[in-house]
């Protein structure tokens, strides 16, 4: 696909207001109903036929469109039929404030500046009244009530500006209020006045600039007379030239404002029917297209040669009349769209071939309007896809591989060679030593989404929801380093409550789909655990157990036993992550023959069943002095354990092909060669 020349773009931003009187309004009445509308609710009721239960609001009562089978005797054809009859279908007493009802959301692009409710056939008790909420849940208007059996009119709120509305069948006692079975309101219909909201509304002009940012576009055939009648590609043999074309049939591109580009062949060609070339905008993320202008268009060729305007689902919105061979049209405007792409296309739409006569026959456009707004669709993670078919099957790596706590820092130069995850706290420094060192990241997000709260545990944050945009940004264009998440290490051992925990779970893998999410649960809790406590949600789950007992080294038995209970409570789908101590002072005192036995313990456990994928060993830097300080390390043995196993395990993200020499990868791209072994050379004579 070509792409336009990119020149200078002349932007203008254009206020535009178009005014509709409250008789202009969108009109939902019994020949549609409330479509488009969702149906919705507030605060519980007490299902007497069900012994009293309570239940949500909206749960107990429907909402019927557009012809009722019960209008209480009324002639619903004497109303236009009715939008909405709101009624329970068992006798019910909802609490105070309990409501149900519907909610419109404005077009994009548009703000709702009046509601009005002609007719409301009530057959309830006067406690019982409909109300119109705007978008923020204010109430603008409310029916007034005298009699359980009565006609209200004209339920209105002017003077709006909104993007939501909502109309609530609401009980306003103080008190919970009897309402029996087809009991309710019908309402005749709902009219809903719009205006452009010019405040969100960007109209680009691409004039003198060209279509800058435009794709050159095409589709079908045409035959090249002057290369012997070769059928070629139709965009391939014609050209589009912009901004100020040297043959402009005698009209004065500069009181045109100049020509915004001109389709015409290279030499005399016949498309073929439906064949066309063109040029498509497409709206920024989070954008929508509403409307497209072009004031006026120059046309040098046969009638059966136009100019169409195509939405993204390939609709024709709009396309000129022809009469004449040469001649100007004038406004062809698509408007109150909602598209994503627009395409301008100079196409035949003859039944057959025609003949075009090389540069002499085209179209000149003077320029083109292009007014966008706020997509209300827009959901900034649909697009992300953070998945990668080449991850491993099993997974070694370190807590605390990169953390500000405590200045431990940057651990990854010391264990990158021989470990495929790592767990960080997200920050760039992180992301950054994580593709230095090819490993994946276990991104632990507990300082992102959660809080203290104030009694020793710790909540969700009330904004935890831009905490998770954030982390969209920071990890944009790094994707496939994010291994997996751990919400909050050690949940309920920090009073997380499960719904807190779950919510969590939810919104990330929203915005991550594909990243497996990574629950790491305490000592004391996971021998506890149940199916019903385990989070809904949660793909790797993990517990940390370093001692047996009276401070002693934890043994390989009690491990085992953990193991069994999770698989016992576990979804087939969930796997399992076991943590061995990597610390001479972490809870009980090792020995570093003890640390070396019981990594080996670990990866035999982890060897003897599919059911374990991986391996986090704790801590990578919380003993760097005794670990990861060279030939003066403490604890060699267990190093040379860790490094041993771990070199094992992430051999197999590269399928485990080098023979036992993966371990010389140095740069991590799964081939061993003289890069590799020039770097070793370089790292033994240094030492």
């Amino acid at each position: 696909m070509k792409t336009l020349r990119s020149l200078s773009l002349l932007i203008t931003v254009i206020t535009v207001i178009t005014s509709f009187s409250f008789a202009e309004t969108l009109v939902f009445d019994g020949t549609n109903g409330l479509a488009g509308w969702d149906f919705l609710g507030s605060g519980n009721a007490y299902n007497i036929d069900d012994g009293g239960s309570l239940a949500p609001m909206q749960d107990l009562v429907s909402m019927e469109s557009p012809a009722n089978t019960n209008n209480f005797g009324l002639d619903g054809a004497a109303w236009g039929w009715d939008a909405a009859k709101f009624s329970p279908s068992a006798y019910i007493t909802p609490e105070s404030g309990a409501w149900a009802g519907a909610r419109f959301e404005a077009p994009a692009g548009y703000i709702i500046t009046g509601v009005n409710i002609p007719k409301a056939y009530f057959n309830v008790g006067a406690n019982m009244a409909v109300a119109v909420a705007d978008g923020e849940g204010n109430i603008v208007a409310q029916s007034a009530r005298s009699a359980s059996n009565e006609m209200v009119t004209d339920i209105a709120a002017a003077g709006l500006s909104t993007t939501a509305v909502e109309i609530r069948w609401v009980n306003t006692s103080s008190t919970t209020t009897n309402v029996w079975a087809n009991n309710g309101v019908i309402i005749s219909s709902v009219e809903v006045a719009l205006e452009l909201d010019t405040n969100a509304i960007t109209t680009e002009v691409f004039a003198e600039a060209g279509l800058e940012g435009w794709e050159y576009i095409g589709s079908g055939t045409a035959y090249d007379v002057a290369d012997g009648g070769a059928e070629k590609p139709f965009n391939e043999i014609v050209n589009f030239i912009s901004p100020a074309n040297t043959n402009d049939f005698g009209t004065d591109g500069g009181s045109w404002g100049w020509d915004a580009g001109m389709f015409s062949p290279v030499n005399q060609i016949q498309p073929n029917s439906g064949a066309y070339v063109g040029a498509r905008y497409t709206a920024a993320e989070g954008k929508t297209i509403i409307s497209v202008s072009v004031p006026k268009m120059y046309f040098n060729v046969g009638t059966s040669m136009v100019v169409q305007m195509v939405d993204d689902a390939g609709n024709v919105l709009a396309q000129t009349t022809r009469a004449a061979l040469t001649e100007m049209v004038t406004d062809l405007t698509a408007e109150a769209l909602d598209t994503s792409f627009i395409e301008l296309r100079w196409v035949n739409t003859a039944a057959s071939t025609i003949n075009l006569w090389g540069e002499s026959n085209a179209v000149i456009f003077n320029t083109v309007e292009v007014s966008t707004a706020d997509d209300p669709d827009y959901d900034p993670f649909d697009p992300i896809v953070y998945e990668n078919p080449s991850k491993p099957s099993t997974w070694y790596g370190y807590y605390h591989a990169y953390t500000d706590f405590n200045n431990w820092g940057n651990a990854f130069p010391e264990v990158g060679s021989f470990t495929n995850l790592n767990h960080v706290f997200p920050n760039q420094g992180a992301t950054d030593a994580a593709v230095a060192n090819h490993s994946y990241m276990l991104v632990d997000t507990h300082w992102q989404l959660f809080e203290a709260d104030g009694s020793g545990g710790y909540q969700l944050k009330s904004n935890y929801e831009d905490a998770v945009s954030g982390l969209v940004s920071l990890f944009n264009g790094y994707e496939e380093y994010v291994g997996a998440f751990s919400p909050i290490d050690e949940p309920y051992h920090r009073n997380v409550s499960q719904a807190d925990l779950e919510t969590a779970i939810a919104a990330l893998k929203e915005a991550f789909p594909g990243v497996p999410v990574y629950v790491n649960f305490a000592p004391t809790v996971a021998p506890n655990l149940t199916a019903e406590t385990l989070p809904a949600g949660a793909d790797w789950l993990a517990f940390d157990l370093y001692e047996s007992g009276d401070g002693q080294p934890v043994q390989i038995a009690d491990i085992q036993a953990i193991v069994n209970h999770m698989k016992s409570i576990k979804l087939p789908e969930q796997k399992l992550f076991i943590i061995p101590p990597s610390a001479m002072n972490l809870v009980a005192d090792y020995t570093d023959q003890q640390l070396a036995d019981s990594i080996n313990d670990f990866y035999s456990l982890m060897q003897s069943d599919d059911e374990i994928i991986g391996m986090m060993v704790f801590p990578a830097d919380g003993c760097r002095q005794e670990h990861f300080d060279g030939a003066g390390s403490t604890i060699p043995l267990a190093l040379a354990a860790q490094q041993a196993i771990g070199s094992e395990i992430a051999g197999e993200v590269c399928g485990d092909i080098w023979n036992g020499f993966y371990k010389f990868d140095y740069n991590r791209d799964c081939h061993v060669d003289l890069i590799d072994f020039a770097a070793y050379g370089a790292v033994w004579s240094s030492e």
